[in-house]
């Protein structure tokens, strides 16, 4: 996916570069700082080893005033729009996913800023569900998701499709619902 234009918006504000492209099952962590300035490679470096991000796993900053909130907050991903013909230099923004999260429930309390970060679980379903999050070990540039998009199917492992099964066995060859189609490739 091209992320021209792309951009975060709510309790942080980001612009993806013009250029960006996200490649399949790749992921890319917003941090708060340029990754790119030689003045901040100890810190870069530091960050790496502290969440154990091999090089692979691409970063990109920006500048935070202040961190996410804790207790309470919405992040949303808009993607540009065609713009209109009377007025070319405008991009319209179309909301891809957004999360509107809290510490209350039915949103994991344990991650409340002392720990476990909130992390998403369930792919293809809206951001604003309590029940597609959960508190985890913090884990940048990884992906938990319960499905995963694979070519143009999407595998369901540990679902009914598969047996109720996360190990590897027979029942997977079920498990990959060819009826579907990924919103966005990747």
């Amino acid at each position: 996916i091209n992320l021209t234009n792309w951009r975060l918006r709510g309790q942080l504000d980001f612009d993806f570069a013009a250029g960006t492209i996200l490649l399949p099952g790749e992921t890319i962590v917003v941090i708060t700082f340029d990754p790119l300035l030689a003045a901040n490679a100890n810190l870069l470096s530091a960050f790496r080893t502290h969440y154990g991000i091999g090089t692979s796993v691409r970063l990109v900053g920006t500048t935070l005033t202040t961190n996410l909130n804790d207790s309470f907050g919405r992040i949303s991903l808009q993607r540009p729009d065609v713009p209109p013909p009377t007025n070319p230099t405008l991009i319209p923004r179309v909301l891809v996913d957004e999360v509107v999260y809290d510490d209350l429930s039915p949103w994991d309390a344990s991650a409340d800023g002392n720990g476990p970060s909130l992390n998403r679980i369930v792919a293809g379903q809206a951001g604003t569900l309590a029940g597609n999050w959960t508190g985890l070990t913090p884990s940048p540039g990884t992906a938990n998701l319960a499905a995963s998009v694979w070519t143009r199917g999407l595998f369901y492992n540990n679902s009914a499709f598969d047996g109720n099964s996360s190990a590897a066995n027979a029942a997977d060859d079920g498990a990959l619902a060819t009826t579907k189609t990924a919103l966005f490739n990747g």
